[in-house]
């Protein structure tokens, strides 16, 4: 079944169209309903068509087996798989239904090559929103990736912090009292010249 255009005009990919470029649009999409549970694709696939989702919730996998936990869930308005309109290379993950249904639009490769072999204007709004999606899931990648570095780089510190105050204090280098220990809260002190020879003078 084809969308209405009065439907796509609500979707963020679509948004920018004027009326008479999704009424146009909507003939060369389909509208679909999925169950739960139910395979939109699988990893390793040929890439034929990109989805939008409409309601419902979409699990991404990484493996294959069922008993895997999603690395991400889609949500209305989301992109899904629209890599196979850019570069048509095959599914780099497995997309599966979790919610007890879901509506999602598909459009086909072939259909979106055609629009553009036409020069059709509207084909290249719908790209440039497609390459500003992917360019923003890459800076949350970077960031999120910045962050993983940050939290590895402060466990290492607090690590190595905890073993030279075990050597400190004397004791086992994994000693399990020190777990708490704030790097920043250590403050080490330096006799100044002056100290140190009273010091050795007082001896």
């Amino acid at each position: 079944m084809n969308p209405k255009p009065a439907l796509l005009a609500h979707v963020p990919l679509f948004s920018e169209l004027a009326p008479k470029e999704l009424e146009l649009l909507s003939h060369h999409l389909v509208m679909k309903e999925l169950l739960a549970g139910q395979v939109i694709f699988r990893q390793g696939e040929a890439a034929n068509s990109c989805f939008i989702v409409l309601d419902g919730e979409i699990g991404v996998y990484l493996d294959d087996a069922e008993d895997t936990e999603a690395v991400a869930i889609l949500e209305d308005g989301a992109l899904v798989g629209q890599m196979a309109l850019i570069d048509g290379k095959r599914r780099s993950a497995t997309c599966r239904v979790v919610s007890t249904t879901v509506h999602v639009i598909e459009l086909r490769r072939d259909d979106f090559e055609r629009l553009i072999t036409a020069q059709t204007p509207f084909a290249y709004k719908i790209l440039d929103k497609l390459v500003v999606d992917l360019v923003k899931r890459l800076r949350q990648t970077n960031e999120r990736l910045v962050d993983a570095r940050r939290e590895q780089n402060h466990a290492a510190m607090q690590k190595k912090t905890r073993e030279a105050a075990a050597r400190l204090v004397g004791g086992p280098k994994d000693r399990t009292d020190l777990d708490d220990l704030d790097p920043d809260s250590i403050q080490v002190f330096i006799p100044s010249l002056e100290q140190r020879m009273r010091d050795r003078r007082n001896k």
